[in-house]
């Protein structure tokens, strides 16, 4: 494990976890007369944590814009096979959510696929 102070180690990852540059974490840490080798391991430490969360919010994306997604095809299927007749403008809505489900699944997959590349507090990554 690592040797930094408990104080230092939460602002860290709060820090790090509203999106501030490992690099800038790396200069306040260093600038506390902190070793290399305990700052290198707590920010990474932290990346990980923020990337596995990141990650988890990216597989709730990927589901919830493929449910999105799916509901086209449901309507088609059901007020077409099963019904034999459908609204247009209701198809026309249920359209417009599986093209928002394509853009949340098309994020969430970014955010799985590449979780340290999302930038910014991770408040704000679950808009879209």
């Amino acid at each position: 494990m690592h040797s930094v102070p408990e104080a230092l180690a939460v602002e860290a990852r709060a820090r790090i976890m509203w999106g501030e540059p490992p690099e800038k974490i790396r200069a306040f840490l260093a600038s506390k007369n902190l070793g290399d080798k305990d700052v290198d391991a707590l920010i990474e430490e932290v990346l990980a944590e923020r990337a596995a969360s990141i990650r988890s919010d990216g597989f709730k994306k990927l589901w919830l814009g493929g449910a999105a997604m799916a509901m086209p095809f449901a309507y088609y299927y059901i007020t077409h096979a099963w019904l034999g007749f459908s609204s247009h403008k209701l198809f026309a809505a249920v359209i417009v959510v599986g093209v928002l489900g394509l853009l949340k699944a098309t994020t969430g997959l970014g955010m799985v696929v590449r979780p340290r590349a999302v930038r910014g507090d991770l408040a704000n990554a679950n808009e879209i």
